[in-house]
């Protein structure tokens, strides 16, 4: 026998436990989508984090290389056209000439043994110098009547000594620029050796690159040499002054650390460390065809602040739906109350 009061209370109780099913689906499908979602916003944002690192990489090569290229140029051509070394008007013509065509090198030097110039000798050499100033123009130096470069330059010392072309440990010039110099050692016609050349490249650029590669803007970029002395950080304090492990003792990090250690042996690369609660992300990796290192030191949070918004907005949205479903519950719940009081008020 048909009886409506038995169809509506089915009805009442398939409408309660869809609701209570779209409930559950919807807390499951919350963490399934947010745990997915998290993992592939991680992900994609290292994969930023690196994309900017590598370009980083690639513009502080280009920049060096933009002062590097020229000056082997410059000096190649000298032999081939085979100048007079011993004419020194004809010297500062041409560093002025390389400096005029090169606006991004500050400075070109050339230093000279004593049986080249043994004019000079007592005056710590024949070294001039073409010097660029702050608006832009040149002027000329004979560095040698201020110090004796070829004794207390590091990289003239060692260029010497090695014959070897390579780019200097960063140092201050005479007006406090944070500068490095390339240098290259110069042979006569017989291969004797008679002084080297140098151009210098003044670090405000790379700082500069430092910034503008940054992915995410609590991101800190540092430049460091193989002796693991700081060459660009945000602190200027620590450039030059400060070593790579003792800048990280500072903020609580282990230098010494197994990661750390062998993060230093590696050509490039990428270590989670933490520092107290809070995770920390480097990118390391050498810039090619020198001798320095690029650190990316990017805050977990920083890396994985989109995926928070990401995260609150999907939240956001699931709330609605679960506050929709809760509602439909509550309703139906309310109604299959009513329809029980209804009946038993019938059979009374």
């Amino acid at each position: 026998m048909y009886n409506p009061y038995q169809k509506k209370r089915t009805k009442l109780a398939v409408q309660i436990l869809v609701a209570i099913a779209i409930v559950i689906l919807i807390l499951i499908g919350s963490i399934f989508v947010i745990v997915h979602k998290e993992k592939n916003m991680r992900m994609a944002c290292e994969k930023i984090a690196q994309e900017k690192f590598d370009e980083l990489k690639d513009t502080l090569h280009d920049e060096m290389i933009s002062a590097q290229k020229p000056a082997e140029d410059f000096l190649q051509n000298l032999y081939n056209i085979h100048f007079d070394f011993t004419n020194e008007e004809n010297i500062y013509q041409s560093l002025e000439s390389l400096m005029r065509r090169n606006p991004n090198i500050s400075g070109s030097i050339m230093i000279f043994e004593n049986w080249m110039y043994p004019s000079y000798a007592d005056k710590n050499g024949f070294c001039p110098l073409i010097r660029r100033k702050e608006d832009g123009s040149t002027e000329r130096l004979q560095i040698g009547e201020l110090r004796d470069v070829r004794n207390e330059n590091e990289w003239y010392i060692q260029q010497r000594e090695s014959h070897q072309r390579a780019w200097s440990h960063p140092f201050f010039s005479d007006d406090g620029v944070i500068i490095v110099t390339y240098t290259i050692p110069m042979f006569d016609t017989s291969g004797k050796y008679m002084g080297g050349f140098g151009i210098d490249l003044d670090l405000t650029n790379l700082s500069m690159h430092a910034e503008q590669y940054k992915p995410f803007p609590t991101t800190t970029v540092v430049v460091i040499d193989e002796d693991l002395s700081i060459i660009v950080h945000p602190n200027p304090d620590y450039v030059i002054n400060k070593k790579l492990p003792e800048v990280m003792k500072r903020v609580g990090m282990d230098p010494d650390s197994p990661q750390f250690v062998e993060a230093r042996k590696s050509d490039s690369g990428k270590v989670y460390a933490e520092l107290g609660k809070r995770k920390i992300v480097f990118f390391h990796g050498h810039i090619p065809e020198t001798h320095w290192k690029v650190i990316l030191y990017c805050p977990a949070d920083a890396i994985y602040e989109p995926i928070g918004d990401m995260i609150t907005k999907y939240l956001m949205i699931c709330a609605g739906l679960l506050l929709v479903s809760v509602i439909f519950l509550v309703y139906s719940i309310i109604k299959y109350r009513k329809f029980k009081k209804s009946l038993l008020f019938m059979a009374d």
